[in-house]
């Protein structure tokens, strides 16, 4: 059974996605801030995580940065993509670069 991390301070929002995914099947593991969100993928990677751009400790967008970063060079991680639904555009200093390690 696949493994999807939600990464969300929001209890709404953790227990609404996880809810969800875990009906159509999925195992969660659910963090509350970027920093164990980090430290939980190193144990057991999700095979997808779902970070909220506004999380305490580190916020969603740096934790993807890091992520990219630790993760694709160990091969754990296989070319992250990213996106925010249902959200209005970022500002431009947080706006997430296509990994480069990715292109065909």
């Amino acid at each position: 059974m696949p493994t999807i991390a939600v990464v969300a301070n929001d209890r709404n929002v953790m227990t609404s996605v996880s809810v969800v995914l875990e009906a159509e099947g999925y195992r969660i593991a659910a963090y509350t801030d970027g920093v164990s969100a980090l430290s939980g993928f190193q144990t057991a990677p999700p095979d997808l995580a779902i970070l909220d751009i506004k999380i305490p400790r580190l916020d969603g967008a740096e934790a993807l940065r890091l992520l990219r970063t630790k993760f694709s060079r160990s091969g754990k991680l296989r070319c992250p993509e990213s996106g925010i639904l249902g959200a209005p555009p970022l500002p431009a200093a947080l706006e997430l670069e296509a990994d480069p390690s990715c292109a065909d």
